[in-house]
């Protein structure tokens, strides 16, 4: 199975992302919303399916309207900023892309520690 390619131009786009995402982040003190929307949006990965995962459906009123995505709405609505700069990206590429920022310098120990944990065992990684 071949891997897919992705544009170059697409490449630089998203790192442009990252970039405005990081100032955002820094900004407005974010990193935990966002690390949680990011989180929620892969959430609806079925593992007896293997449907769903970070697909940037949470920005869809039903779902973040969910008790669960509580709250969700104002970290959808920082991205729009992101987005609005960025309209190639994808949503799941942008709200994915805050999460990996999140997890390297917004966050503290303990929160990735817990967000890595929950990872494993809902998309039961171990048997990679």
């Amino acid at each position: 199975m071949a891997l897919p390619v992705v544009d170059t131009e697409y490449l630089k786009e998203i790192e442009k992302a990252r970039r405005d995402l990081r100032a955002l982040i820094a900004n407005r003190n974010c990193a935990p919303i966002m690390l949680r929307l990011a989180w929620h949006d892969a959430g609806t990965y079925d593992v007896s399916t293997k449907t769903g995962g970070p697909n940037g459906s949470i920005r869809n009123q039903e779902e973040y309207s969910h008790g669960s995505n509580n709250g969700l709405k104002k970290a959808i609505d920082f991205c729009e900023e992101v987005k609005s700069k960025h309209p190639k990206i994808t949503y799941a590429d942008l709200y994915q892309n805050r999460r990996l920022y999140c997890m390297d310098v917004g966050v503290t120990t303990m929160v990735k520690r817990l967000y890595l944990t929950c990872v494993v065992k809902h998309f039961n990684f171990s048997r990679c």
